[in-house]
Order: structure tokens, then C-alpha cells, then sequence
């Protein structure tokens, strides 16, 4: 089916009249520019915004351009031969099916004399790389000799690039990473090398002169994870792994602590540290009142199986079947769920691995060395670690609960134990029990303590 408006002008044709215009201009100003340029010049310095294919389809009807497929191929002079053999030896790989269909796509290297076009020397490798020709260069030379010289293309196995950092500069930063930050990573020396020495090094580039030079080592050669990765919680303050990481934080300057570690699972945020003495209940209950005040209530936390989250023997004597922090949670309205091993919480163990690398560094850099001063140091590393490592959540919605007017925290987290005191004696200690409906009138019959 044909279109009505075949053979009449389009709508968007120009006048003849503007045409005429443009190619006065052009024959007059612009007879050797190209099209492009010329294009340039008319919106510029005459307000003509003509197109740049328009005017390049005018100058070819008017002969002032050549159609690329009309044009005469270039021709190059050759270059004469060198005068003895041996002086410039000619190489080049060329990728290529030689096996047909008999075996794999390989690559031949080549050397060729340019005085004589002899093959002086040719062998099949996998692919073209700097590793092959250095090989078959000493090849070459045990049985020709040293040549004057070797002619090769612009590949870059051959040339340095034009993005080369100078050796100086490599020296220089390598000679800081080996006195400063021998065991840091790639990615925290690179940040280092700026914040402190304003020497900006990609960190790729960086990661690359220390494996190089032994500091790193390659992901390829590490043993790979045999567990597969939970999934992320949708939302923030849907779920918080805690743990308590006991390491030489403070290396030889300070005491052996333990770094209390709140980690939000749907972002990867800390939410919570505090460094304390050792692994306690208590130490939790001072981290998790904090947590609190500042972050409100979660709709669970997700820890291992510690006897501090849960009862070690299912038929413990007394209580209410659940641990202290157990109670304090069930009173605030907050789940608990216990990990089976360290593998099904490795996102928490993950960030373990990287504060033991990062916070012990930056910590050695600010000279750290007690347990107070780590804990005022804590909330500015944070911050930064946030902001570098955070993720964005899957849904954006906060679960997060406000506290209840009623909630008192420091009654909340008070340790609490029920004991049963017969004759107002417990523990050679002497009680006065009241009856709470009538304050006054002492209970001697067996009460509880709280």
C-alpha cells in the first residue's frame, strides 16, 4: 500500500531560496571546509541553523564535497628495505582458525627479517600476550642473535600506555604502603594515600603494584565460600544481628576488650558499638539501652546461640524459661531469633572481618589506646563506615516503634532475678516482706524476691 503524499515535496523541505543563500556563503567563505565545520561556521557567525547532513547532501550536488565511497583510496609510499639481515626484524601475532576445524582458534607469532623477508622464527600460542612474546624473543635471540632493532604495530603489549603513571610515583607510594600500611587492603591504603599524603592512586592501580610486590593477594587464588548468602530484610529496623567480637583491638597500646557490634541486616549499617571489657549481659543491656534511645525499637534481633540470648539447658530450675536480655526483649515487644551456626549470620561476621581491619587501623592512626577513648572515637568511624560501605534498603518504609510513654529503660534493663525467701530469710539476709494490699501488715509466709 503505497503512502498518498509519494512524489510531492516533504514538509520539512527548505525554500530554494535559503538554499541559494547557504551555498553563496559557502562558495564564497567555506569552499574547503567539510560539511561538519561548515555547518559550525553558518549557525555561528551568519544565525543560519542549517543541518549538517542537509548541507552536506547540497555541497555534494554542488561539487564542493566528494562521497566518502567515491573517493580514491590513500596511497602509502613504501618504505625501502633495510640493507643487512639482521638489522630490523619485523613481528606480529595473527589470531586465526590454522587448525580449521581440527582443533582450537590460535595465534601465530612471527618474526620476519625486513632485508630479506625471511621467516626467521614462528610459534603457536593460545593467545597474543606479553608473556609469549617475551618467551619466544629469547628464542629468537639464543638462535639468531641480538638484532639492531624489532618493527612492530601499536599494541600495547608493545608501548607503554598513555595513562602510565611514572616508576617515581609507584616507588613513592609502594614505599608509603610498606611504612605505614603494610597490612591494610587495597581499597583502605588508596583512601589513606589521599586523606594523608595527598597522593591520589586508583585503587586498582594500587591493588595491582601490591600483589605485585607480595602485600596482596589475588580473590582468584583464595578459597571460595561454600554457603550460599541469605537474602537482605526489606526494611530498615526490621531486623538487627548483634554480636560480640573479642579481639586485641587496641593491639599492644591497650588491654584485650570486646567491641559489642549492632548491624542494621537491611542495610549493612552499624547502628550500634561499644567497647567493654568482656562479653556480658550487662554490656549488652548498656548498648542496647543506647540503641534504643537513639534508633527506637526493632522488630527483632538475630544473634548466635550464647548463653547470654538463650538458656543452655532446656530444664534450667526457675525463671521464666528465657535468659535476661531474653526478658528485657519480651517486655519491650522485640523478637529474638538464634543462628544455627556463624555461617547463617556471615553478614555480621563479614563486618567483624572489616572492623577488625579498618577500626584497629584508623584506631593505631588516632593513637588509641583505652577502652574510653575507643568508645568517643566510635561515632565518628560510623559515620564514615556508613557512608562508605551503607546500602540502600529494599522498601524504604521504617518499622521501626517509638517508645511507650510507660517504658522505662533503666527499669527495663535492671537485672532481676525471683528467689523465694521463707521467713522473711534469704541468703543470710534478713527481708521485710509487705503484703501489696496492705503495706503495713508484714507477709511471713513464703514470698518471692525480685
Amino acid at each position: 500500500m503505497s503512502k498518498k503524499r509519494r512524489g510531492k515535496p516533504g514538509n520539512n523541505r527548505l525554500p530554494v531560496s535559503v538554499r541559494a543563500l547557504v551555498m553563496t556563503i559557502i562558495q564564497e567563505r567555506y569552499p574547503d571546509f567539510g560539511p561538519t565545520l561548515a555547518t559550525e561556521k553558518l549557525r555561528e557567525n551568519h544565525g543560519c541553523p542549517v543541518s549538517r547532513e542537509t548541507v552536506r547532501k547540497w555541497m555534494m550536488e554542488e561539487g564542493l564535497w566528494l562521497d566518502r565511497r567515491r573517493r580514491l583510496p590513500s596511497v602509502h609510499q613504501p618504505r625501502n628495505r633495510q640493507e643487512r639481515m639482521g638489522e630490523l626484524i619485523q613481528i606480529d601475532g595473527s589470531k586465526h582458525w590454522w587448525f580449521e576445524n581440527r582443533g582450537p582458534q590460535c595465534t601465530l607469532l612471527a618474526y620476519i627479517d625486513d632485508a630479506t623477508s625471511r621467516l626467521m622464527h614462528a610459534a603457536f600460542v593460545p593467545s597474543e600476550s606479553t608473556f609469549d612474546y617475551l618467551r619466544e624473543t629469547h628464542r629468537y635471540v639464543s638462535a639468531h642473535g641480538r638484532p639492531i632493532a624489532f618493527y612492530s604495530d601499536k599494541h600495547a603489549i608493545f608501548r607503554v600506555s598513555n595513562r602510565h603513571l611514572h616508576p617515581a610515583l609507584r616507588a613513592m607510594a609502594m614505599s608509603l604502603v610498606q611504612e605505614h600500611y603494610a597490612d591494610f587492603g587495597p581499597t583502605l591504603a588508596a583512601e589513606k594515600l589521599a586523606e594523608r599524603h595527598y597522593l591520589r592512586v586508583g585503587r586498582e592501580t594500587l591493588r595491582k603494584w601490591m600483589m605485585e610486590d607480595g602485600l596482596w593477594l589475588d580473590r582468584r587464588r583464595r578459597l571460595p565460600s561454600a554457603h550460599p548468602p541469605r537474602y537482605r530484610r526489606d526494611c530498615i529496623g526490621e531486623l538487627v544481628q548483634i554480636d560480640g567480637s573479642e579481639h586485641w583491638w587496641l593491639e599492644d597500646r591497650g588491654p584485650r576488650c570486646t567491641l559489642i557490634v549492632f548491624i542494621d541486616d537491611a542495610t549493612s549499617r552499624l547502628v550500634a558499638l561499644r567497647f567493654v571489657p568482656s562479653e556480658g549481659a550487662l554490656a549488652y543491656f548498656e548498648t542496647l539501652k543506647s540503641y534504643m534511645i537513639s534508633h527506637r525499637r526493632p522488630l527483632a534481633f538475630y544473634s548466635d546461640k550464647h548463653s547470654i540470648f538463650r538458656l543452655s539447658k532446656a530444664q534450667a530450675q526457675g525463671g521464666q524459661g528465657m535468659t535476661q536480655f531474653g526478658r528485657d526483649l519480651s517486655e519491650l515487644g522485640i523478637g529474638i531469633l538464634c543462628a544455627n551456626s556463624s555461617q547463617a549470620k556471615g553478614r555480621l561476621e563479614r563486618a567483624n572481618q572489616t572492623l577488625q581491619d579498618r577500626l584497629i587501623k584508623e584506631m593505631r592512626l588516632e593513637g588509641i589506646s583505652t577502652i574510653e577513648a575507643a568508645n568517643a572515637f566510635v561515632p565518628r568511624f560510623m559515620e564514615d563506615h556508613n557512608a562508605r560501605l551503607a546500602c540502600a534498603p529494599f522498601d524504604p518504609r521504617d518499622p521501626d516503634r517509638p517508645l511507650s510513654p510507660h517504658d522505662n529503660l533503666d527499669d527495663t534493663f535492671a537485672w532481676k532475678e525471683e528467689r523465694t525467701v521463707t521467713h522473711n530469710r534469704w541468703d543470710e539476709s534478713a527481708y521485710i516482706c509487705k503484703d501489696p494490699s496492705n503495706g503495713s501488715k508484714p507477709v511471713l509466709k513464703e514470698s518471692h524476691l525480685l
